[in-house]
């Protein structure tokens, strides 16, 4: 999930700390050692390693056909690694042809990725071969995403591009004309639903385009104009169901816009919302020292917490819980007190926001990034790959 900082020089700081801390761990494969707390009435949470020196998010591949759970991890700058998170086993291995600085994406047959060569291309799913790989003639703005039958690349140019799939062969870009002067490469991937594809210019224009044709449909503001001393990156998660995206502003509020025209539905003034997660009618939303759960459907609050101790960085919506990652130290600033910062997450019951455990993880959580009904899958500060259980 993304997060708001105070500077682009403070991102700027956490981004050298976190390339130092990747580049002095020898990289080196995990056994699958446990934490545990001691047991609740009703909860049980284990941290287990899954894998080290991870330099991008990993993305997984779910197949409850074939009992298939398959994590992409990027490796070192310069590998993608399959892997089996059922029985802890890699699959493969792929040096890829640059350095990869965003995460890749894959569906059931292909596992693509942008280069920071300005190349972008996609591997075979069953065996890590290259299906094809070409020069796109911009460095990636973030990572790519896959939508039906194409790949869609957003390039630091400000432009959307899209490749069929499985040839790479070019089918359309689009152009928007930034007001800023710098390079933008904020890392907030596009996103897309039916037959459109969106994604957010200059931090406060939300442009909708037609996925075959790249034409626009619609554009709306979705926040104040472009601040050059703001580090905001805004929260998206989409509402199949009500055709809504919903979306956290500059100002810290969250607001819902219409699929269809990109017209204002409904907007919740907050303060500070970082964090978003949605599960059928439910949205959970997380400020610095706050949660909310809301009811979709009815428009209503159903329960909140206020004042939780420490900084909140992520939020996720599983079975039975919200589940919140809270850190101490919200944005170290040496090396030294990166290393000692670590993240608590505490779990709360879904009906009525009652914590249920609470535990230090003894990493730096960056970000939730997969759940299952039990079980969240994040990226530590110190490389580690880990899976949190909650039975």
């Amino acid at each position: 999930m993304y997060k708001q900082f105070n500077s682009n020089l403070s991102t700027l700081i956490l981004t050298f700390v976190l390339s130092f801390i990747v580049f002095i761990i020898s990289p080196a494969y995990v056994s699958a050692s446990e934490l545990s707390v001691p047991e609740n009435e009703s909860s049980q949470l284990t941290i287990k390693k899954l894998y080290s020196s991870v330099v991008a998010l990993p993305v997984f591949h779910v197949d409850k056909v074939n009992s298939e759970l398959i994590s992409y991890i990027p490796h070192k700058k310069k590998y993608i690694v399959a892997r089996d998170l059922r029985i802890q086993e890699n699959l493969w291995r792929v040096k890829l042809k640059g350095q990869l600085v965003y995460s890749p994406v894959a569906d059931g047959e292909y596992v693509c990725y942008v280069l920071d060569n300005a190349a972008a291309g996609c591997l075979s799913r069953a065996d890590g071969s290259t299906v094809w790989n070409k020069n796109i003639s911009t460095l990636p703005a973030s990572a790519p995403i896959i939508a039906g039958d194409q790949l869609i690349v957003s390039g630091a140019n400000s432009r959307i591009y899209a490749f069929e799939l499985g040839s790479g062969e070019y089918i359309w870009s689009y152009g928007y004309k930034s007001h800023q002067n710098v390079i933008e490469r904020d890392g907030l991937a596009p996103f897309y639903f039916d037959n459109a594809v969106c994604n957010i210019f200059d931090k406060d224009m939300l442009v909708c385009l037609d996925l075959h044709s790249g034409s626009e449909l619609w554009r709306a503001e979705v926040g104040s104009k472009y601040n050059k001393d703001t580090a905001f990156i805004p929260e998206v998660v989409i509402d199949n169901y009500r055709e809504e995206i919903i979306l956290t502003s500059q100002e810290g509020s969250v607001v819902s816009y219409s699929m269809k025209d990109g017209q204002v539905k409904w907007t919740l003034k907050l303060l500070k919302a970082i964090a978003l997660d949605i599960r059928e009618d439910r949205l959970a939303i997380l400020s610095d020292k706050n949660i909310v759960y809301y009811d979709l459907l009815n428009k209503k609050e159903l329960w909140h917490i206020l004042d939780i101790e420490g900084h909140n960085t992520n939020i996720a919506i599983i079975d039975k819980a919200v589940i919140v990652f809270t850190t101490v130290d919200y944005l170290p600033l040496n090396i030294e007190r990166f290393r000692k910062s670590v993240s608590n997450v505490s779990s709360y019951d879904i009906a009525n926001g009652k914590e249920i455990i609470s535990m230090n993880t003894k990493h730096l959580i960056l970000s939730s990034i997969f759940t299952t009904e039990n079980d969240l899958y994040f990226l530590g500060s110190k490389g580690k790959f880990l899976r949190l259980n909650f039975e």
